[in-house]
């Protein structure tokens, strides 16, 4: 999210786990505005890849590596804490607003040590392979903007999504 993060842990289709941490995606905006000396909207660009005045882009990988190295913290310890660190066979799926950020994926996936994705793209993969009929939201070309409410209405769905099964059984 934007100021909080969520984490939601599924096993067997239920959530068995839900936490929301502070710290979320306007923090990197923020730290891209400073590090960068560069006003909010730019930053946010950046923060999304899709600036249009390039940075260094090894300052601009740090800024936003650091960050969410420190989002991402208390998710693990909480992970540690229900013994699932290391432990989640779909790995890490990445949906809101914060999953827009450049190259998450790769951050979330080095720093949890699990496969990472975000929920729009495992869902826009199985599209194109045929092996479901949709995503009932935060799929293919739409923004993911899901909340804890929805995230949990949609784990059954997501979790089928993540194990290749059919979305709409």
């Amino acid at each position: 999210g934007l100021e909080t993060t969520s984490l939601v842990v599924f096993e067997d289709g239920l959530p068995i786990s839900l936490e929301v941490y502070p710290g979320g995606a306007n923090d990197i905006t923020n730290d891209l505005a400073l590090g960068l000396k560069i006003d909010l909207n730019e930053a946010e660009e950046t923060k999304r890849g899709v600036a249009r005045i390039e940075h260094p882009k090894k300052k601009v990988d740090e800024i936003i590596k650091n960050r969410l190295e420190k989002i991402f913290a208390p998710a693990e310890e909480h992970l540690k804490k229900i013994g699932k660190n290391g432990l989640l066979p779909a790995g890490i799926i990445l949906c809101g607003g914060g999953a827009e950020v450049a190259h998450i994926e790769a951050v979330a996936k080095s720093y949890f040590k699990l496969p990472a994705r975000r929920i729009e793209e495992l869902a826009s993969t199985r599209e194109r392979t045929g092996s479901h009929s949709g995503t009932g939201g935060c799929g293919a070309g739409e923004r993911p903007q899901a909340v804890p409410p929805r995230v949990l209405r949609q784990g059954e769905r997501w979790d089928r999504l993540a194990f290749g099964g059919e979305a709409d059984r």
